[in-house]
């Protein structure tokens, strides 16, 4: 799936249930509402790399072939985060880049993805600048 050359969405991106490997979202710059990936069995690469903010949440659980979610630019979510259960995911370096997350941040059951690089994650952005709960369980 290639959506080229969005910029910017007013309202939400949600992917469920999509048997494509690899999505690119081209120039895609700014959600006003939330990011969700949900149950994409065969997604193996999210490629978000122009994304600067997601106005609300960002959501991706349950997605087990996904290993890369790019998120190189972004530095804004404004509500919470929610990665549960991607089987294959097992890196967010591209991630650091995030400056605050207004909600919770939560990481469970991402066996691939090591506890020590998402609590690098949370250091990075600074538990001062999360907006609710940290709940980081059962992961790599």
């Amino acid at each position: 799936l290639n959506a080229g050359s969005l910029g910017n969405v007013d309202g939400d991106v949600y992917c469920y249930y999509m048997g494509v490997s690899t999505r690119d979202l081209g120039d895609l710059e700014e959600i006003g509402g939330h990011l969700s990936f949900n149950y994409c069995p065969y997604t193996n690469t999210v490629d978000l790399g122009s994304l600067i903010e997601i106005g609300s949440y960002l959501y991706l659980s349950n997605n087990d072939s996904l290993d890369s979610v790019d998120l190189s630019s972004l530095t804004d979510i404004g509500g919470y985060v929610y990665v549960y259960s991607n089987d294959d995911l097992d890196s967010i370096s591209t991630w650091f880049g995030i400056t605050r997350v207004g909600g919770d941040f939560t990481f469970l059951y991402n066996y691939q993805l090591s506890t020590s690089t998402i609590n690098s994650l949370r250091d990075s952005i600074g538990t001062s600048n999360i907006g609710g709960t940290v709940n980081i369980s059962n992961n790599g």
